[in-house]
């Protein structure tokens, strides 16, 4: 049996991924993470970051 998501399902959803938005994606990182974001970025080889030999 095929399951279908309904109105309610989808509107679940985007709220959840609202909430969990990827700064990679163009999206400021939340303030609790903020800091692991800048670390990551400064230390991440390019083109993912800054860092690199």
């Amino acid at each position: 049996m095929q399951q279908v998501l309904g109105e309610a399902d989808w509107r679940t959803l985007d709220a959840a991924f609202a909430e969990n938005r990827d700064p990679l994606t163009g999206h400021p990182p939340s303030h609790e993470y903020e800091q692991l974001f800048s670390r990551i970025v400064r230390t991440a080889p390019a083109p993912i970051g800054l860092g690199g030999d």
